[in-house]
This record gives C-alpha cells, sequence and structure tokens, in this order.
C-alpha cells in the first residue's frame, strides 16, 4: 500500500528543497508506481509543480499567518504548509479537506506538536484570505513583481536590469503559464504531416504545425506522451520548438562527422542524426555514465544507429585527433532559466553565483571544443537560459581568444528567423515574445586556415 497522494506529493517537493534535484525526475520515479490510480498521478502531479511555482507568492502569504518567521520553521512544516495554502488558494480542494490533510501529514514530524500550529496557520489563512495583503508596485516595484509573479528578487532584479520592467514583468508571466506538449517527428520513419494524421486517427488528438521549426507539432491539453501510440511507435520524441531549432541551425549533412559534447539524454543528438538521414558519424558525448542509457534509448526508439554514445567530459581534452569533426554542437549545462515554465524548481534551484560558475565552465567546453573542429566547419553554442553572462559574454569572450572564428548569422541557416535573430545575428528566443523556452543559439563558423 502506497502512502496517501499528498505524502507523496510532499516527498517530491521537500527532495527538492533539500537536494537541490529536479523535481521531473522525483515525480517520475513517484508516477511509475503500479497501483496508483489515474486521477491520484494528475492531483499528484498539479500539486507538486503548482507547489513549485507559487511558491514565492505562497511564501508570502503563509508569512501574515505564521506567528513564526519561515526562516525558522522546520522544512518539512514549511512545505506542508506550501502545499496547504496552494490547495487553498489555488484549487478547488475543500478547505476542510486542506487543511485537515495537512494536519495529518504534519503529525509526522516533531513528533506531531507542529500539527496544532499547521492547523491554525491554514485555519486563519482560510477565514481571511480577503485581507491578504501584497506589496505596492509603487512603493517597491521589484517586491511587487516578486511576490506577485513568483519569482525570487535576485533574479526579477537582474532581469529587470537587462530588459527593463515592463518586459521583465512580461517574461515572468510567461515563466508561470503552463507550456503545451510539443513533439517533434522522427524524419526517418515519417513526416511532419502523417504525424500530424496519426495523432488525430490513432490517438484522436488534433495538433498543430510549429511556427518556426519544420519539424514540430504542438499538442494542447496532451494525455501523458507514453499513452500516444504515435510516440511508442517511434515516430517523434518530446522536444520543445526552441530546442528544435539548434540542430537546425547546426545545418549537419548527410554523411558528416559530427560531435555532440553535452548529450544527455538526447533530443538533440537524434535530431542531428535524423538532419544526417541516419548516415555518417555522430559521437555523442556525457560526462555522467547513467545518462549515457538515456541516448541510447531514446536512438533505439527512434531507429537511429549512426549515434556512438560514450562517457566524456567536454571541458577536458578529449580523445580525438584535432580537426575530426565537420560539426560540433556546444549545449554545456547552464542555469536553464529559460525553461521555468516546463521546471518550475528551476527559481529555488539556482542562485546568482552559479550563473558566474556556469558561465566559466561554457566558455572552457566551448574553447576545448574549437580544436576538435575542421576548417571551416562549425559549432553550435547553445543554452535554455536568458543571462547575458551565459550568452553575449561566452561568445564574446570566445572570439577574443579564438581568432580563427567568426560569427555566423543564424538566418543564413534559418531564413524565417526575424523573430529572434538579434542585431548580431544570435538567435534569442524568449517565452514571452516566441511562446517557446527561453533559449540562445549562437553558429561559429572556422575559418579555412
Amino acid at each position: 500500500m502506497y502512502p496517501p497522494p499528498r505524502k507523496l506529493a510532499w516527498d517530491v517537493i521537500h527532495r527538492v528543497d533539500r537536494e537541490k534535484t529536479y523535481a521531473d525526475i522525483l515525480l517520475d520515479q513517484v508516477l511509475r508506481k503500479p497501483s496508483l490510480k489515474e486521477e491520484d498521478r494528475s492531483f499528484i502531479t498539479e500539486l507538486v509543480y503548482g507547489t513549485l511555482r507559487w511558491r514565492g507568492r505562497l511564501d508570502h502569504v503563509i508569512s501574515q499567518f505564521s506567528s513564526k518567521p519561515l526562516n525558522r520553521l522546520d522544512p518539512e512544516i514549511l512545505n506542508i504548509l506550501r502545499m496547504g495554502a496552494y490547495q487553498l488558494l489555488y484549487l478547488r480542494t475543500p478547505s476542510s479537506a486542506a487543511v485537515d490533510e495537512s494536519v495529518k501529514l504534519s503529525k509526522n514530524f516533531t513528533s506531531g506538536k507542529a500539527s496544532g500550529f499547521v492547523n491554525a496557520v491554514l485555519r486563519a489563512m482560510d477565514r481571511d484570505r480577503d485581507n491578504i495583503k501584497f506589496p505596492s508596485r509603487d512603493n517597491d516595484v521589484e517586491a511587487y513583481l516578486s511576490v506577485k509573479h513568483s519569482h525570487p528578487k535576485w533574479m526579477v532584479g537582474m532581469y529587470q536590469k537587462a530588459i527593463g520592467t515592463e518586459e521583465t514583468e512580461k517574461l515572468l508571466a510567461a515563466n508561470n503559464e503552463l507550456p503545451p506538449l510539443t513533439l517533434r517527428v522522427n524524419t526517418i520513419r515519417t513526416t511532419r504531416e502523417d504525424l500530424l494524421k496519426n495523432l488525430l486517427i490513432e490517438d484522436g488528438i488534433e495538433a498543430e504545425p510549429t511556427k518556426y521549426s519544420p519539424d514540430g507539432v504542438i499538442i494542447k491539453d496532451a494525455p501523458p506522451v507514453r499513452s500516444l501510440s504515435a510516440f511508442n511507435q517511434g515516430l517523434c520524441i518530446v522536444q520543445d520548438e526552441a530546442a528544435q531549432l539548434v540542430a537546425l541551425i547546426l545545418d549537419p549533412k548527410p554523411g558528416a562527422t559530427v560531435l555532440d559534447t553535452c548529450a544527455a539524454p538526447g533530443g538533440k543528438s537524434t535530431h542531428i542524426a535524423s538532419l544526417m538521414k541516419n548516415t555518417g558519424e555522430l559521437h555523442a558525448l556525457d560526462a555522467n555514465q547513467n545518462r549515457i542509457t538515456m541516448i541510447e534509448d531514446n536512438a533505439r526508439r527512434l531507429g537511429i544507429t549512426i549515434i556512438k554514445a560514450r562517457r566524456g567530459d567536454a571541458s577536458a581534452p578529449l580523445k580525438y585527433d584535432r580537426n575530426s569533426f565537420d560539426a560540433i554542437l556546444v549545449d554545456p549545462p547552464c542555469s536553464d532559466l529559460g525553461i521555468i515554465r516546463r521546471h518550475p524548481d528551476v527559481k529555488w534551484i539556482k542562485n546568482p553565483d552559479q550563473i558566474t560558475e556556469l558561465s566559466e565552465l561554457q566558455l572552457k567546453i566551448l574553447q576545448m571544443a574549437a580544436k576538435y573542429v575542421k576548417p571551416e566547419g562549425a559549432i553550435v553554442y547553445a543554452v535554455c537560459t536568458v543571462t547575458e553572462k551565459e550568452n553575449e559574454e561566452v561568445i564574446k569572450n570566445f572570439l577574443e581568444t579564438a581568432p580563427s572564428f567568426h560569427l555566423e548569422r543564424v538566418s543564413e541557416i534559418l531564413k524565417d528567423a526575424k523573430d529572434f535573430e538579434t542585431p548580431e545575428g544570435f538567435a534569442r528566443l524568449q517565452p514571452h515574445k516566441t511562446h517557446t523556452d527561453g533559449f540562445f543559439i549562437a553558429r561559429l563558423k572556422r575559418n579555412s586556415k
């Protein structure tokens, strides 16, 4: 017998908080439990992502009804309060159930002594919800935006400095929208037109083509992807439209020799392979051996045979001859601030110090990759974030140390790039403008000599 749904949801939320681990990995483990009812799976998913999405706003509300400062509460109890507050303020959960189940859950901690406190806080919140106070936009716009849109203040301030208050508010609001399910067609086996027909006939689902990628389809109100016959037949893979543009900008040719330096879980690698028509060689590296299996599993399901997945640290010298590759993809670890709408936990896992550390690693990986690309070959640098330090600054620093490379405009490859090409020629996709994940993509060409 499994624990009740709220306890399973709490386990995920608390581990995210404690371990700084992404919720999707933990949630997938929970939802695979065979005896869970479908409605329980849906409720757990909603409770986890909703609580994480609105955590900042929930904390602001809880603080008005708690007799103790939030930083003095046991983390276990604070996460119970967050879940209870989310049910009271955002879901149609009956107040009695939201409060009573939170109290029951709290009895597992601090010898049950916190149950009265949890009961008092949530009942007061339910009773006085119409009197909750929020920061004034006129008096403190940063605090106002932080609470209203549930983002940490440091993130709000960073965005304001970069793009101004008006654009910041649009970006924060977009980060809290529920994204659609976006699939990429496996062109080795089918076409986008036939995939759309398959989804309609086999699964009774209407989908529409993506705007920028010729290989994508969008499904709104989609069921779990593993329930789709097209997915199980290897006709498609889950991949946001912005991520699909990465391989298209790399523009690998059939028969080429290509390297993907940070490849897991394999979405971009399998796209590259399909653009190569499953001919040539594609070397896919990842520093984590366990994630190599993910690349291999995706390639196997899609019928791709040219991927050679192996463990490798892309920031260190690689076991290849120099000038070995026609094209290299550098998709290094980043702050993930472009995928908050899919991973709201990013807001609470990342901090500004990590951005500086990541930018140094990103530059190191890019400089290492430059040693292995052939003359007249190309490197594409792509990160799913929106910070200038991880985007333009990395490319600027790279070009200052690599005179044999020059920047190519992405519109030279993607003709219809006007909505997201910057004046410098980068691709910058933003959730509030392109309705995709946030991505930065740069194409670097090595000179002939």
